[in-house]
């Protein structure tokens, strides 16, 4: 049936424009809602939501101010250089030592001066032996020279083994140059009276001193070795 006349029809449901402004206020709303909720940089939703716990995977240190990043170890000291010296073994050690015992009697080389070593170790490019002595005292030497550091090198161990092993104590050791090159042991014997002192040139040479301990030490240092 028609509408009455003279009066408006019925409402049947809200005005188009009201129903369009009320679907843009909820749009409106629900923008800001999700705005305040997903805030650029957000982990995620700020209330009733989980948050992922700290990374399992290993980080690394963080730099602090001033750095670059973490802190370098230290360089380590360079090993001194050793390259083999292949000069002959008799112009090495010449005829005399000067300065040692006695600064006014220099230990010379008795007759028949620098021979050759029997036994000589394997690997050995030379080896030779003499006798020192100021009138008084006397040192053996002898001195052996090899092609390589690694065959230098095991001499002196072996060396150094076997005098523990016949009950020698080490009464000294260390470095014997400036730069922090070669090596020494100095030994007391098992007499309790003489020494035997081992040096390890670092250019190829291993050189071992016999004697009486006041005196074997001092000749080892004053050899221009």
């Amino acid at each position: 049936m028609g509408a009455t006349p003279g009066r408006p029809p019925e409402p049947t449901g809200p005005p188009r424009r009201l129903l369009l402004a009320v679907v843009a206020a909820v749009v409106l709303v629900a923008v800001v809602v999700l705005a305040l909720l997903y805030r650029p940089g957000d982990p995620g939703p700020a209330d009733g939501a989980t948050t992922a716990g700290p990374s399992s995977e290993p980080t690394g240190p963080t730099a602090g101010p001033g750095t670059t990043g973490p802190a370098a170890a230290p360089s380590p000291t360079p090993f001194p250089d050793r390259t083999v010296d292949a000069a002959p073994l008799a112009d090495r050690l010449g005829t005399e030592v000067v300065d040692a015992v006695d600064p006014g009697v220099p230990f010379t080389l008795e007759e028949p001066g620098w021979a050759s070593l029997d036994g000589a170790p394997d690997g050995a490019r030379e080896a030779v032996t003499g006798t020192l002595t100021d009138g008084t005292d006397t040192v053996g030497l002898t001195a052996v020279a090899f092609d390589s550091i690694e065959e230098q090198d095991a001499h002196a161990e072996e060396v150094v083994a076997g005098l523990r092993e016949d009950g020698a104590t080490v009464i000294s050791e260390g470095t014997v140059y400036s730069d922090g090159s070669g090596r020494h042991w100095a030994f007391l014997m098992p007499d309790g009276v003489s020494s035997t002192v081992v040096w390890r040139t670092d250019d190829g040479v291993v050189l071992t001193l016999t004697g009486p301990l006041r005196v074997t030490e001092v000749v080892y240092g004053d050899m221009l070795v």
